[in-house]
């Protein structure tokens, strides 16, 4: 994303950061790089033909072709589920939320806030065939490091060949940059920068470093309710309904029991909605028993990233007490997040919940001990080590930039990206 011409007009010295033993937040700790509001990150997907802010060599402008080229290689997979996927693993480690969004297509870096724009969301995802031979995924750092609406977001080589399995520990991998974390040299580590393996313990501690361990809901703060015995009791009010928001599945093994005991006149049909859209990527399963713990009712949305639906359970009997069970409906990595429940007994429908807007107004791009801001380097995430030589060998790109970083230590933006496009230019010829 060196040649953004939202930023060339900015006189910047570009760096390369060496690489931590272990997780550290990408900026110093001081600078506090983390989207201010964890509670609710949103995603979205480009469209095809956005300008994504970003020139080739020759000056051409870079559109995003993510599904065209996507859906070309992956015929009938659902390679934004893998992505998706990607974000919802960190959720469950740490006290994050993310949720899709639409998006309508404007260039990269015109959102009016760098979180919570209603057009686009905070991280967007975008794509292009820059080549087998140059990298997979590129990802701006989270506020402060960068101020507009680039923050977090994600570019992918559409070019790379990548089989469908590798998007998944792909997108994990960007996802953590977009949250705020640096590489390891740990090579089980997801974040080490060539070929990866998965989270492991370094990669749990170093998100939870920024933004602490996922808490319990109200409920599990109380005790856990992971069971008939250990059910949390749900009250009707005086109208027969009820609503509790905020609840959550913490992790994607989490299982949430209820019980509610029908209030007397309240015998009929009993509608339960269940709502993670908007507010998290958990797609929740629900069951319904009776006293007896049969199942009377069920309830799944399949292949949805947040759902909302509701479920009518029949021939409910005043007195008579019913089970509720929530837990992930997908457990490879949509099983965690939060979620809100509302009961309705009779002819009153469930309540629905809209969540409340969450926006970061934009700010200027972070001073690092100098008179000119520095130009956000988009960090590249090497392709695997049998194209490039092995384990913690460069990328062509990573390679040229420490060579003209060596020649001009202290040149200015447009010296050092001028002598960057002759070093890169075969990578995209």
């Amino acid at each position: 994303m060196l040649g953004n011409d939202r930023h060339n007009a900015r006189r910047a010295t570009l760096r390369v950061e060496e690489l931590e033993p272990r997780w550290v937040p990408t900026v110093t700790p001081s600078t506090g790089s983390a989207w201010s509001h964890p509670e609710l990150i949103t995603l979205s997907f480009e469209p095809d033909n956005t300008f994504i802010n970003v020139y080739d060599q020759y000056g051409n402008e870079i559109h995003s072709t993510l599904f065209n080229d996507f859906n070309t290689a992956y015929r009938g997979m659902n390679w934004q589920k893998e992505l998706l996927k990607g974000a919802a693993a960190w959720a469950q480690y740490a006290n994050i939320n993310f949720a899709l969004v639409s998006d309508d297509g404007r260039v990269n870096g015109d959102g009016a806030y760098m979180q919570g724009d209603p057009a686009v969301g905070d991280i967007r995802i975008s794509g292009a065939n820059y080549g087998a031979g140059s990298f997979l995924g590129s990802t701006f750092l989270p506020p402060p490091a960068n101020g507009d609406s680039m923050a977090g977001d994600i570019t992918l080589n559409t070019g790379a060949g990548m089989i469908i399995s590798n998007l998944y520990p792909l997108a994990i991998h960007e996802v953590g940059h977009a949250l705020g974390l640096g590489h390891s040299t740990n090579p089980s580590s997801v974040m080490y920068p060539t070929n990866g393996g998965g989270i492991i313990q370094d990669d749990i501690d170093g998100i939870r470093a920024i933004y602490g361990a996922r808490p319990p809901d109200q409920f599990d703060a109380a005790a856990s309710n992971s069971t008939f015995a250990t059910a949390s009791t749900l009250t009707l009010g005086a109208d027969k309904t009820a609503v509790y928001n905020g609840l959550d599945l913490t992790g994607t093994a989490d299982v949430d029991y209820y019980k509610v005991v029908a209030p007397a006149g309240g015998s009929g049909t009993l509608a339960i909605k269940v709502q993670s859209a908007g507010i998290s990527l958990l797609n929740p399963k629900l069951y319904v028993y009776n006293a007896a713990q049969q199942i009377i009712g069920q309830g799944w949305q399949q292949n949805v990233f947040g759902a909302n639906y509701t479920i009518n359970v029949t021939g409910i009997v005043a007195g008579q007490t019913y089970y509720i069970k929530v837990f992930g409906g997908d457990a490879a990595g949509l099983g965690a997040g939060k979620y809100n429940l509302s009961l309705a007994l009779g002819t009153t429908a469930a309540a629905s919940f809209v969540p409340p807007p969450v926006t970061t107004t934009l700010a200027t791009f972070q001073y690092f001990g100098d008179p000119m801001p520095q130009l956000p380097v988009s960090e590249v995430f090497a392709a695997p080590p049998e194209t490039h030589g092995g384990p913690g060998h460069a990328t062509g790109l990573e390679r040229a930039l420490e060579n003209v970083l060596a020649k001009k230590p202290d040149g200015h933006a447009a010296d050092v990206l001028a002598a960057l496009f002759t070093d890169v230019a075969t990578l995209f010829a």
